[in-house]
């Protein structure tokens, strides 16, 4: 069980997002409510689930389209002086 999670890729991508799903947390709440009052049904258990959903989509939005170019950019110009 513990090869399984040391070689996980999926595990991995995970950890990459963290500082990514920290981020998002500030927007996620505004749209949880906001989706939360078009659907017109509030629950403890569907807002938990709503915003986790939520941040994941924020966070994988977040890494892919602005940390991971910039960190790659950063790299770039680092390793070419």
């Amino acid at each position: 069980m513990s090869r399984f999670w040391s070689n996980s890729k999926l595990l991995r991508y995970l950890i990459s997002l963290s500082y990514a799903f920290w981020l998002s947390q500030f927007f996620a709440f505004d749209t949880t409510m906001f989706i939360i009052s078009i659907i017109r049904y509030n629950n403890n258990f569907v807002s938990i689930i709503l915003s986790f959903i939520i941040c994941m989509i924020y966070a994988i939005l977040l890494h892919e389209l602005i940390e991971k170019p910039i960190v790659k950019a950063l790299r770039r110009k680092i390793l070419n002086k």
